[in-house]
């Protein structure tokens, strides 16, 4: 299994899953089935075919612009041309402590 390994065990099954350990430098390649799909014979083959020129717009509930895979392209072009933040999310006062009512809820908290 790509992104795990096995380290050596006594045979049994139990040594071997209590041997399991994830590799975390291809963990996330191992949740994208390149080999299996043959992409990444796709991709040897065209190794330019690689998204350059194509803008696509993503409509997300939040993404962290920051992460490392969003920075910039293959040739250099960053991938993130504007933020808009629409979900109101960043706009809760967290200058003063509110108390919730009665009832246990605590109302305008999201602005």
């Amino acid at each position: 299994m790509p992104g795990s390994s096995f380290g050596e065990s006594s045979g049994d099954d139990n040594g071997r899953l209590s041997n399991f350990k994830l590799n975390e430098s291809t963990f996330l390649a191992s949740l994208m089935p390149k080999k299996e799909i043959a992409a990444d014979r796709f991709i040897e083959s065209h190794p330019h075919f690689d998204g350059r020129g194509v803008l696509i717009a993503i409509f997300d509930s939040g993404i962290d612009p920051a992460a490392a895979g969003l920075q910039v392209t293959s040739d250099g072009k960053p991938k993130i041309l504007d933020v808009l933040d629409c979900t109101g999310s960043g706009d809760v006062d967290t200058s003063k402590v509110v108390k919730a009512d009665a009832d246990g809820c605590i109302c305008g908290a999201s602005g």
